[in-house]
């Protein structure tokens, strides 16, 4: 299938790939780091809010506002 291909070719679309699951990796770790940046401010400054989202209450509490928020938006740009 891929005997056509120049390697010249193929060495482009592997720098094109590696670059671009370089760059989405990149993305993914600097989310995830705001995200704990951010959790450790609430943290900081309520102590409330860690023992919250990690008992079992705080993570039914999180689903259902989720889920709501989830309906609430489908219904919204449904209308859209």
């Amino acid at each position: 299938m891929y005997k056509n291909i120049s390697d010249h070719r193929k060495e482009k679309m592997i720098f094109y790939y590696s670059n671009l699951l370089f760059i989405n990796s990149i993305k993914i770790i600097l989310i995830i780091i705001l995200i704990l940046i951010y959790l450790y401010a609430l943290d900081f400054f309520s102590k409330f809010f860690f023992s919250l989202i990690t008992s079992v209450l705080g993570i039914i509490e999180f689903c259902i506002f989720s889920i709501t928020y989830h309906q609430l938006r489908k219904k919204i740009y449904a209308k859209l």
